[in-house]
């Protein structure tokens, strides 16, 4: 199981570095992540003038996790482990929410504070170590 931070995805439509490998561990299948992925990439296209449709192709491998109450608990767990910026903190938090056991579920993201406040919530980081 993986949880898809916005700046994975991004990075992989945009062919920005090392987007091959990346793009074809994300094509295996087994994703997860928010509703905020779909806003976020679909600005990053926009802004980079490309067609939304290019996010399709992982759209349709994604699980949606659409927490169905307060995310209040699982926000000041994450918030112990560490300051997060609004979008990186909510995107922790839900994966917090969705997975119990998260020492099975990889949490990718290119983001340096956040995946360091998502391994000491738990999370395996994807790519590699910090």
């Amino acid at each position: 199981m993986i949880y898809v931070d916005s700046s994975v995805l991004t990075a992989v439509l945009l062919h920005e570095s090392d987007h091959g490998h990346l793009q074809e561990r994300l094509m295996r299948g087994g994703l997860f992540s928010s509703l905020l992925l779909e806003a976020e990439v679909s600005s990053a296209l926009q802004r980079e003038k490309l067609p939304c449709e290019a996010f399709e192709q992982f759209g349709e491998l994604m699980t949606w996790i659409t927490p169905m109450r307060s995310l209040k608990s699982e926000i000041s767990e994450v918030l112990d482990c560490g300051y997060l910026r609004g979008a990186d903190l909510w995107h922790v938090s839900c994966a917090v929410y969705a997975f119990k056991n998260r020492r099975k579920v990889e949490f990718f993201s290119l983001d340096k504070n956040q995946r360091a406040v998502a391994a000491k919530c738990g999370f395996k980081l994807y790519p590699g170590k910090l």
